[in-house]
Order: structure tokens, then sequence, then C-alpha cells
């Protein structure tokens, strides 16, 4: 069968083993290779990266979300993906312990013009400015087979971000999605995508700007983008930005804040958590519509976020 999927079950480096050599036996009719969340070590993980240099092995994913991987089996990874690039298309390294020399290696294959990955996922990771640059730097030098793009919950900053929106801006980066969830993006942040988005036509079809920080004039950005067509589709989870930016924007609604709340409530179709901004047209006529949804909204905001010890919104 085309597909492997052994998640969490207590995978060791003696079970990689057995699957690398079965795997060199036939390595014909495998496309997908599910390990994620087991324990495999570094030996395992050499085991599976010499499986991946055999030119014999038409692997197209490869998932080792949460298995412990640190920097000496990216190397081994990486030196796999150099000597067999062309079939593996997409690579999940999520939630695992890369740092910076592994994340700088990872880079490496993907500057190789015979690398035909399109999906990296590297979320929790703890990515850095330092890994940002390696990575943005590397798809400058190869930018025509990436589309998607995962560094969730790592740990950018704003000047990583900004490097990101450099890559974003060149006509040759084909990137449909980038996600950053939970990277503490803020204003500045959303400041330098936005501008990024506007200044070039962009293949980008999602930007996934979940549980960040990015301010009401942020969000203002943020909307702003929103009615470009090109954008398909914007994520920002709004229950998730700090206090005194929903305040902020609640309390001046009747003071140009209208456009940013129609942006979110249109997209939101009375679903809490988290707001799928789109491209949404809006109709002159749905005013009591909208005004029935920031009624809604206002409330929940009250009720999701006014805990026992704060009173800051009581009273409104």
């Amino acid at each position: 069968f085309p597909f492997c999927r052994l998640s969490g079950s207590r995978v060791t480096e003696e079970g990689c083993s057995s699957l690398a050599s079965a795997l060199r036996s036939s390595p014909t009719y495998l496309r997908e290779l599910d390990l994620s969340y087991n324990h495999p070590g570094l030996s395992g993980v050499k085991l599976l990266s010499a499986v991946l240099e055999d030119p014999s092995c038409k692997l197209e994913k490869l998932k080792l979300s949460g298995c412990r991987i640190a920097a000496k089996g990216c190397s081994s990874l990486a030196s796999a993906l150099r000597s067999n690039p062309s079939h593996l298309r997409e690579l999940d390294l999520s939630n695992n312990h890369p740092g910076r020399s592994g994340v700088k290696l990872l880079s490496a294959v993907l500057e190789d013009p015979s690398c035909k990955l399109e999906k990296l996922k590297l979320s929790g990771c703890r990515v850095t400015e330092e890994g940002c640059s390696s990575l943005a730097s590397a798809l400058r030098s190869n930018p025509s087979y990436l589309r998607e793009l995962d560094l969730s919950y790592d740990h950018p900053g704003d000047s990583g971000v900004k490097l990101l929106s450099a890559l974003l801006e060149d006509p040759s980066c084909k990137l449909e999605k980038l996600k950053l969830l939970g990277c503490r993006v803020t204003e500045t942040g959303c400041s330098s995508l936005a501008s990024a988005l506007r200044s070039k036509p962009s293949h980008l079809r999602e930007l996934d700007l979940s549980d960040n920080h990015p301010g009401a004039s942020g969000l203002n950005l943020v909307s702003a983008v929103l009615k470009d067509p090109r954008l398909r589709s914007v994520l920002l989870d709004i229950a998730h930005c700090k206090l005194e930016i929903l305040r902020s924007v609640l309390l001046d609604i009747a003071h140009c804040k209208l456009e940013i709340l129609r942006s979110v409530l249109l997209g939101q179709f009375m679903f809490w958590g988290r707001a799928v901004l789109m491209n949404t047209p809006w109709n002159p006529a749905g005013d009591s519509y909208l005004s029935r949804n920031i009624l809604w909204t206002y409330c929940n905001i009250i009720r999701n976020l006014n805990s026992p010890n704060d009173t800051s919104l009581v009273g409104v």
C-alpha cells in the first residue's frame, strides 16, 4: 500500500531498522511514512536517512514530528536529501530540536536546484531570526518549488518576519501558504508583511497569523490587505489577541474601527475562536446583520476575557 502511518506507536531504533530493511527490499511502492511522536533516536533517524539516499526510494511524504530530532539527525536527513532530492515533496519536522545548525543544514538542502520539496513544516522548532535568514536566503536561491512553509510557534521576532516579508516581495517566490501562528508577531511584523503583499504580485494565498499580538494598527493593516483579491484568505485568532487590543477596538467603534470589525465579523460566521478573514463582499443591506454580530461578539469578548480578577471590561 502507498502509505504507512505509525504515529505515536512507540517505534524505537529497532523498529526503524525493520522499516528501513523492508523499504530497501521493496523501495518503489511506499509514498508516505508517518513516524510522528515516536522514539527513533539518532540511530533510527540515520537508518531512515540511508533509505532516502537510495535512488530507487520513491517516498514523497515523511513525517517525523515530535521525534526529538536534534542537529545531528537533521544533518543525516539533509545529507540524504542532497544525495537523492528528486522525490520527497513534504517533510514534517515539527516539534523537534534542530537548533541553529540543524535549520541551516535544512536550508542548504532547499538551495539545491534539484530539491523538489513543496512543504516544509518546522512548527515548534524554536526557529529564530537567524534561522529565518537561512531559510529566506535559500528560498531566494531556489524559489521555484516550495509552496508551504510552517514556522508556527517559533521565535522569529519581528526581524525574522521582516526577512520573510522581503522574500515574499521577490517575484520568483512561489510560496502559497505561510503559517506564523503564535510567533508573537506585533504591529511591526504585520506592517512588513502587509507592505510585502501590497508591493508585488504575490503567489501567497494563505497567511496564518493566529494567536499573535498585532495591535489595533496591525489589525487595520491586515484588514486593508484583505481587500486585495490576490490574497484568498487570512486566518487571525482574535480570541487570543491581547485584552487591551480588543478594548481599543471596541471603545473606538464610532471612530474608524468599524471597518476592521466589519472585515472580521463577516468572515466569522457566528463562530467564536478562530475567525477566518476573507474577501467577503460587503452588502450595505446587511447593516442589521452586522449590528447583531457586533453585539454578539462584544458579549463574547466580555464573557471569554473578563476573568474573575479582571474588571477592566466591566461597565464598558
